[in-house]
């Protein structure tokens, strides 16, 4: 099977069909991470999500209930997110370093490389966020001298919030990048291939949009329906009943589980974005391949000497 090679160049479309490809050939990898480790994720945070949302709809919500239901729903939530970022960019880097695909990786061999992979990933979620607050009180402040300044500073904020969409693969993917380069380098491929960058982003959020929606939109449905008919007294015995709770927790964690799809195909699609701007700018595939002729040239060398030390 063919190696879809994260660092090429690649036009437009080519990135989309670069990413789904990759995708459809380790479905198999992807597809049990999916079921064995975000599936029962999604259960138990379908468990919390419903009941704040059930506490929120009902006629007389207490205050304490949601309290106690909304950390935990955000913490599942937050680990949920921190397991697919680790498990996308842990399944690129062995792809990277393999000859050829990695159909048959087992989980077990991905766990022990996850690890400083996500601590990499909290890392670069706390730089963006803070990133994004200087700039949302960037904003602010320029609103605040006068308001017309909205006109140049808003869409400044969003020229300068795009290209932060590339920190993340590269300073996880980059093994020798620290946090101030990685972030100077996705500023400067992002500026340098401006564009592109922003049409694919955009495609990208509608897509995952509308997989949201269809995963979600059924579960909104039920939820308003439960709502609207328990709190009018009518048809409670139907609505109130025990197998419509659990049809509406089913479709909570059909939701759920929409969501880290979503985010597990942004993630791919963002970094064949990347590869094809890092291979554009600053030829990593080439410079990889000398590297790789130069230990192979080595390794030549050193058994060329043991076979004559032998003779």
């Amino acid at each position: 099977m063919e190696k879809i090679n994260i660092y090429q160049e690649r036009d437009f479309g080519d990135i989309f069909s670069a990413s789904i490809n990759f995708m459809k050939q380790n479905f198999h990898v992807i597809g049990r991470f999916m079921l064995y480790i975000i599936l029962p994720t999604c259960l138990l945070l379908g468990i919390f999500t419903n009941g704040v949302y059930s506490e929120m709809g009902s006629t007389n919500p207490d205050p304490s209930g949601i309290i106690l239901k909304y950390p935990p729903m955000i913490l599942i939530f937050g680990i949920g997110s921190l397991l697919i970022c680790g498990f996308v960019f842990t399944l690129i880097k062995f792809y990277i370093k393999s000859k050829d695909s990695i159909e048959g990786l087992q989980l077990k061999e991905l766990w022990p490389a996850m690890i400083p992979v996500m601590g990499k990933c909290i890392i670069t979620g706390i730089i963006t966020i803070i990133a994004m607050t200087l700039l949302v009180l960037i904003l602010v402040a320029f609103c605040a001298i006068s308001s017309y300044t909205i006109i140049i500073t808003l869409p400044a904020f969003f020229i300068c919030l795009f290209p932060i969409t590339l920190f993340f693969p590269i300073y996880i993917l980059e093994e020798n990048t620290d946090v101030w380069n990685a972030f100077g380098k996705a500023y400067r491929l992002g500026f340098s291939h401006f564009w592109v960058m922003i049409g694919v982003i955009i495609i990208t959020f509608i897509a995952i949009a509308l997989i949201q929606g269809i995963c979600s939109i059924p579960y909104y449905i039920a939820f308003i329906i439960k709502t609207y008919f328990f709190n009018d007294g009518e048809n409670v015995a139907i609505i109130g009943s025990g197998f419509y709770s659990f049809l509406v927790y089913i479709l909570s964690v059909i939701a759920c589980f929409g969501h880290f799809i979503s985010s597990a195909i942004e993630l791919f699609v963002i970094i064949y974005l990347y590869g094809s701007f890092a291979e554009k700018e600053d030829h990593v595939m080439v410079e990889q391949e000398i590297d790789s002729f130069d230990n192979l040239s080595d390794e030549k060398k050193s058994d060329d000497i043991n076979n004559f030390d032998s003779i």
